[in-house]
């Protein structure tokens, strides 16, 4: 318990009464470096039990809910997930210290936790195989939570992040608890307006989604206090002086050192009596002299982990998939066997399959030409069929339309928030015509949405309902493209008669005529709302103007506009 950094708040007898709790849940296995924190793989369990006892020394609460921690059962909860080989295969190196990173620091339900495991591998399989180990899992903060005011639903925990966004807080939350879900530690932080994170590879920690570590501090401790220890950690006979003269300095009542340190701030400086003073320098010293740590090598696991045998099998070739039919005339549409794309939608293998692939649609716009997956599939008669997609998103409020080559007229294929779960759309029913049928998938809305396959089924089959609260909120059709204007006269769309655009509008009408969208911003020298340069030095620029009394002197502006009558929603 000393070596790992100590109970928290001194509070060892509280410590000691979990750590007996726990005995009986591991077998410790022996070990020449056990006092001084060993990194054996096969001890994982020994010192995750020890971790726990520190840190639950001090009761630890949830975010999302009320009440505490209760460490045996979470202590449990992670042990079944590394036998049955849900963590990542870096966690059996962990040592005590750096398992606190897990169990002080995870502030989730259990069933939180094997959401992401479970759903995580459905609906993004690639985020389990990223090579640099410090932003796998977590990359999903970066593809799967939009940067925005969270707008909460009904249920607010960690699952409903990514339905929600957020900004740098939620953001920062759901990158450390992607990490936690998969057994690896993070040095959740806040730096100064602001919410980040850290967390645990074998070469070190690292900073993730905010500034060095300078400006970092949790829970009054700073960050380069922190990240010095993790370093000098690494180099073990020296770091054992550090612990021992830590003692002396603890036994003799002394003034610690000021934990959070830092150039900006002088007057951390000059705090702590002479052994606490001595120990800061002997890391720093250690540190210095040493150079860069070792990297820990990971030896074959102990407990073989499924993301080893993702990451096995994603370098191979999987055989693009067929279209068939059974014997009922049910055809069978794997989202893999297009027979062309557009735009950010990428392949790759499902992980509950060991041939099995899928596709992730990154999202579509107003252009759905540009966002479109295209499957040719032959009839021996025309008829009518009845479609059914099965699908994965974490988002809610997405789309999915699908035009024909018998008709041009979109059909909705109603998609909802999933949850991360693989679930099936309600049948929609598609004409299509004897020979080669061409079905053109596409999207207006952004964020992602892995497909596995659709069905084309001769009956109309019973799929269960949704959750009325999962279906999209019903939203305005899009203005027609064919609507926009640009003024050609120099002259205001007020003055003209017709309607100002809305900021995303001035977007998809810059994009339309082939101008650059360079954002909004006050222009008190163009007309308010929407405008294209057509002369100048930023010639071929489109900007909303956010200043509502701009006077238009800028002779280079032509106003962006609705034609007259057009209702803007």
């Amino acid at each position: 318990m000393l070596v790992s950094g100590g109970a928290r708040s001194g509070k060892y007898a509280e410590a000691m009464d979990i750590y007996n709790k726990l005995q009986k849940h591991f077998d410790k296995v022996a070990s020449d470096t056990a006092l001084w924190d060993d990194f054996s793989q096969k001890n994982i369990l020994h010192r995750f039990a020890i971790s726990s006892a520190v840190e639950h020394a001090v009761p630890r609460g949830y975010r999302f809910q009320n009440g505490n921690i209760d460490p045996i059962l979470q202590f449990e909860d992670f042990k079944a997930a590394y036998l049955n080989g849900d963590l990542d295969p870096n966690y059996e190196m962990l040592t005590a210290f750096e398992s606190r990173g897990l169990t002080g620091m995870v502030d989730s339900s259990s069933a939180n936790l094997t959401w992401m495991r479970e759903t995580q591998a459905n609906f993004h399989p690639d985020h389990l195989v990223i090579e640099n180990l410090a932003t796998r899992y977590m990359q999903a903060v970066h593809s799967d939570v939009p940067y925005q005011h969270p707008v909460w639903p009904a249920q607010r925990d960690y699952t409903t992040i990514p339905a929600a966004g957020g900004e740098c807080g939620p953001r920062a939350w759901f990158g450390r608890f992607a990490r936690w879900a998969y057994g690896l530690p993070s040095w959740g932080h806040q730096q100064p307006g602001h919410a980040a994170m850290a967390t645990w590879t074998p070469s070190g920690w690292v900073e993730l989604l905010g500034r060095p570590w300078e400006y970092s501090y949790w829970e009054g401790r700073g960050g380069l206090d922190f990240f010095l220890e993790t370093q000098a950690r690494a180099f073990r006979p020296e770091f054992q002086k550090v612990l021992r003269g830590q003692w002396v300095a603890k036994a003799l009542g002394e003034e610690p050192v000021n934990p959070m340190w830092a150039p900006q701030s002088p007057s951390t400086y000059g705090q702590g009596d002479l052994w606490s003073a001595l120990m800061l320098y002997l890391k720093k010293i250690t540190v210095a002299d040493s150079g860069a740590a070792p990297v820990r090598q990971l030896n074959k696991s102990v407990v073989p982990t499924r993301i080893e045998g993702l990451i096995s099998a994603w370098s191979k070739k999987r055989p693009t998939p067929a279209i068939s039919t059974d014997e009922h005339g049910t055809i069978t549409i794997p989202a893999a066997a297009f027979s062309s794309k557009t735009g950010s939608i990428s392949v790759m293998p499902s992980a509950d399959s060991e041939d099995g692939q899928q596709i992730l649609h990154g999202g579509g716009d107003w252009d759905v030409a540009n966002h479109a997956v295209n499957y040719t599939v032959s009839v021996d008669e025309a008829g009518v069929y009845y479609l059914v997609a099965n699908f994965s998103t974490w988002h809610q409020n997405l789309d999915f339309v699908m035009t024909t080559n018998a008709s041009s007229e979109e059909i909705k294929i109603p998609v909802f928030e999933s949850h991360g779960h693989w679930t099936e759309t309600q049948p929609v029913e598609v004409q299509l015509i004897k020979g080669e049928n061409v079905l053109s998938m596409s999207r207006y809305t952004a964020l992602g949405m892995a497909l596995k396959e659709f069905f084309l089924f001769k009956s109309k089959p019973v799929v269960p309902t949704v959750d009325p609260s999962d279906m999209p909120v019903p939203s305005p059709p899009p203005t027609p493209v064919s609507d926009y204007i640009i003024q050609p006269n120099r002259s205001s769309c007020e003055k003209d008669g017709l309607t100002e655009l809305t900021a995303e509008q001035c977007r998809i009408a810059c994009e339309y005529f082939g101008y650059k969208n360079t954002g909004s911003r006050a222009r008190p020298n163009a007309w308010p709302g929407c405008f294209a340069l057509a002369a100048g030095p930023w010639k071929g620029n489109c900007n909303f103007n956010t200043d509502t009394s701009g006077d238009g002197s800028d002779v280079t502006q032509l106003a962006v506009c609705l034609r007259d009558g057009t209702i803007v929603i």
